[in-house]
C-alpha cells in the first residue's frame, strides 16, 4: 500500500468523522508552550496531560533538528459512532484524536493512542514531513518503523522528566516505550526487522543527529532517483565503514522488500503492534 494512498484515506476518514461529530458537546481549550488542545472532553487533568505530552514531544523533535510547526493543535473529539479510538495527523500542525466514550481515558484500559506513546508517534510522522522527505519513495513500513522508534525513545525521555505524575492515575507509560520495542527486537518479521534497523541507526548516529541523516537521505534520493541506493549511501556517510556495511548487509533488503506494500502485511502489523 503506497504511503500517499494511506494518507489520502486518512484525510477522507477525518472528513467523514468530522461530518458526524456532535456539535452539542462543550468545548475546552487548553494551551501550553507551543501546543493547543481543543477538546469536548471536560476532564481538565487529562486534557492538561495530553497538552504537556505533545508539547514535550514537539520540543524533543525541535531539539533534534526537525523544523516543526510553530504550534501544534490537538483536536480531541467524542464520536460514539466509531466504536474505537482513532489518532492521526494532517502532516503539519493538526492531530486528531477521536474517542467513543470517556472510558477511553481510563488508565486501567488506556490504549496506545490515548497516552504518551501515541502522541509521540504522531509527532514522529510530522517530523518526517518537516525534512521534507518524499515519503512516496518509501514503503509504509519504513516510515512506520521510524515513527515507532522515535515514539518509543521520546516516550521514555518524557518519563524521565515527568515520571508517573504526568497522568492523573499515575500511569506507568514506560511499558509502551523502549521496553515494548526491545521486547519485539528478536522477531524476524519484516516489520520488526525494519524497526530493529531504525533502532540501530538511532543508536549509532545519535538521536540528536537523526534529522541530519534524514535530510541527507532526501538530498541523495533527489540525485540518484533510487531510494534503495540512496539509503545505502546515507548509511555509509553517517556510519563507520564496517558498521555501515554490517547495517546494509543485515537491513537494506528488509527495508526495501517488495512485499512491504502488501495491504495484508499492513493489516497484520497493525493487529500485532496495536
Amino acid at each position: 500500500m503506497k504511503t500517499k494512498t494511506i494518507f489520502t484515506l486518512t484525510i477522507l476518514a477525518a472528513v467523514m468523522l468530522m461530518a458526524v461529530w456532535n456539535d452539542g458537546f462543550a468545548q475546552l481549550k487548553y494551551e501550553t508552550g507551543q501546543v493547543s488542545v481543543i477538546s469536548d472532553f471536560v476532564d481538565k487533568a487529562t486534557v492538561k496531560s495530553l497538552a504537556l505530552t505533545l508539547d514535550e514531544a514537539r520540543s524533543i523533535a525541535v531539539n533534534s533538528g526537525f523544523k516543526m510547526a510553530d504550534r501544534i493543535n490537538l483536536h480531541v473529539i467524542k464520536n460514539p459512532e466509531i466504536g474505537k479510538i482513532i489518532l492521526f495527523n494532517d502532516g503539519c500542525r493538526n492531530i486528531f484524536l477521536f474517542y467513543p466514550d470517556e472510558f477511553s481515558f481510563n488508565s486501567k484500559i488506556l490504549h496506545n493512542n490515548t497516552n504518551t506513546y501515541g502522541l509521540c508517534h504522531e509527532v514522529g510522522l510530522m517530523a518526517l514531513n518537516s525534512v521534507p522527505l518524499k515519503t512516496d519513495d518509501f514503503s509504509f513500513f519504513i516510515l512506520e518503523g521510524w515513527a515507532q522508534v522515535f515514539a518509543s525513545v521520546t516516550n521514555d525521555i518524557i518519563y524521565e522528566k515527568y515520571g508517573k505524575n504526568l497522568w492523573k492515575d499515575g500511569l506507568d507509560y514506560r511499558k509502551f516505550g523502549m521496553k515494548r520495542l526491545l521486547g519485539n527486537h528478536n522477531d524476524r518479521t519484516i516489520c520488526c526487522q525494519i524497526k530493529a534497523g531504525w533502532l540501530e541507526l538511532f543508536g549509532k548516529i545519535g538521536f540528536c543527529n537523526i534529522s541530519q541523516f534524514m535530510a541527507n537521505l532526501e538530498l541523495i534520493v533527489k540525485k540518484t532517483n533510487d531510494p534503495k541506493q540512496a539509503f545505502a549511501k546515507a548509511v555509509s556517510f553517517h556510519l563507520q565503514a564496517s558498521d555501515a556495511q554490517k547495517w546494509i548487509d543485515q537491513y537494506l533488503e528488509p527495508f526495501f522488500d517488495e512485499g512491504n506494500d502488501s495491504i495484508n502485511l499492513y493489516a497484520l502489523h497493525m493487529q500485532q503492534y496495536y
